[in-house]
């Protein structure tokens, strides 16, 4: 079959053995093949932690099962829509090679993404590896669908690590304004003697890690923060205390020194000036 034509290139049709057949009665199947990096990323899913908590359990104990991962084709995160951008929670699977997962949670579809599982040991002692795959929202549109794999071992054993103990946690000073800090100190030991490591946390202002179990909290604004103290042994133990911190923004400007002879009554007035009831003066008395 060949195609025929006019000088200025425009097609007329095909010659076939049984003569020229207009193009017009011809199908036309136009494809339009692009490349995965037009149609869009193809990256799988990173895991940032997956955690077991504890790391070593006792035959048929349960170990509580964590991951955190985030999707690299997500650039503005948070990502809960788009071809191959965020992991799919309906698509993760937990597995094991031993023993029993009992409950779990998937979360929600996203990235950053997070998940966990309740797994129950078997009752032979050994080291069990815990498994999750997670997949993203890709299609053949982009890609295809990117899956990854993360496992990490657990230790069962009938003798089972102790968590640290948190003797006491300080903050001093308890009160300070906007922009101060506070000295924190927390006390922990290890039962088994293991070295501790510490982590901090505060749901308002910020806080530096200093040496040991050290830190400093820095105050940005007034409010009440509550800052909390994770001690944590090589083998999974974790311990966790909390002390709260007032940031206040009043400041004392002049007190009234005793003794009285009796009970002082105080005014504030629309413009803001305080008035204390004073006997020997006969009548209010302005404090500025």
């Amino acid at each position: 079959m060949w195609g025929i034509s006019r000088s200025g290139g425009e097609s007329l049709g095909f010659l076939t053995r049984s003569g020229v057949r207009p193009k017009a009665c011809l199908p036309v199947l136009s494809l339009l093949l692009l490349p995965a990096s037009f149609l869009g990323a193809a990256t799988a899913p990173v895991v940032d932690s997956l955690s077991a908590t504890p790391s070593t359990v006792a035959p048929g104990g349960t170990v509580t099962i964590a991951v955190a991962a985030h999707d690299p084709d997500c650039t503005t995160p948070p990502c809960t829509t788009g071809c191959g951008q965020y992991v799919r929670a309906d698509l993760t699977l937990w597995s094991a090679s031993d023993g029993t997962f009992t409950a779990w949670d998937n979360g929600t579809s996203g990235s950053p993404y997070a998940a966990s599982a309740s797994w129950q040991a078997p009752a032979v002692e050994g080291s069990y590896l815990v498994t999750v795959q997670l997949s993203d929202s890709g299609s053949f549109l982009c890609g295809d669908r990117q899956t990854t794999l993360a496992s990490l071992p657990v230790q069962v054993s009938t003798v089972v690590n102790l968590p640290p103990v948190i003797a006491s946690l300080t903050a001093q000073p308890a009160l300070i304004f906007p922009g101060g800090t506070s000295q924190l100190a927390c006390a922990a030991t290890d039962p088994e003697g293991q070295p501790l490591d510490f982590a901090w946390s505060s749901d308002l202002g910020t806080v530096s890690a200093g040496e040991g179990g050290a830190a400093t909290f820095t105050a940005p604004a007034p409010g009440l923060a509550t800052v909390t103290c994770t001690a944590s042994d090589p083998d999974g133990g974790v311990a966790s205390s909390s002390v709260a911190v007032s940031i206040s923004s009043v400041r004392v400007e002049r007190t009234l020194e005793g003794p009285f002879v009796a009970p002082q009554r105080l005014a504030l007035d629309a413009r803001g000036r305080l008035w204390v009831a004073d006997r020997g003066a006969g009548g209010l008395v302005e404090l500025e």
